[in-house]
């Protein structure tokens, strides 16, 4: 009976002690980490600044030249997903996780725009009207086509895993570090090839 009971506590305790092994600070990380990430999947620009400056986004996926299409880009984060694989102290104010991401495949969206591309420049309307078509046209007949086709593939995924830097800053708030560039970079892999199609 008391091996019995031994056994009971010591099956009781190990989700204690499992917790209890994430450092605070690397609690805390992990915790900033999927308010960001939450922040993100809204797409919307007020949440995401109270984690990530939403400035640093918006430049990011500047080059498209349009904030409706800013917007539909913004849009496929609502698609994406994450998974913490682990977590690992560096010191009391910085903490890698390594993620792996989900994510709206850009490069699978940048195939379709180019075969809807080449299909709308062969038709002979689009021919027709090419002569007297002005750049602010053109441009707006393309960002319309990309638009589509990001609407349309947004379903098509692409996995990366990445180690993020989780630091603090100055105020104590733990937030995305030294690779924030490299984390957008995932967020909306190949875009800036899909965008390099409008220009």
């Amino acid at each position: 009976m008391k091996h019995i009971t031994k056994l009971m506590m010591v099956v009781l305790l190990l989700p204690i002690l499992a917790i209890s092994g994430c450092s605070e600070s690397e609690s805390e990380a992990v915790s900033a980490f999927e308010q960001t990430m939450s922040a993100f999947k809204s797409g919307v620009g007020d949440e995401i600044d109270k984690y990530y400056s939403f400035d640093r986004v918006t430049a990011y996926i500047d080059k498209a030249d349009g904030e409706e299409l800013c917007d539909t880009v913004l849009s496929t984060l609502n698609a994406m997903d994450y998974k913490i694989n682990s977590s690992k102290t560096v010191n009391s104010e910085s903490v890698i996780l390594n993620v792996t991401f989900e994510t709206a495949d850009f490069s699978k969206i940048v195939s379709s725009f180019i075969d809807e591309a080449v299909k709308l420049t062969e038709s002979s309307e689009y021919k027709k009207k090419l002569s007297a078509m002005s750049d602010e046209e053109y441009n707006r007949i393309m960002t319309e086509t990309m638009k589509k086709c990001i609407k349309d593939g947004v379903g098509e995924k692409r996995t990366q895993t990445a180690d993020v830097t989780m630091i603090k800053d100055s105020a104590g708030k733990w937030i995305i570090g030294g690779n924030s560039e490299e984390v957008l970079g995932i967020l909306f892999a190949d875009l800036s090839e899909a965008l390099d199609y409008l220009t």
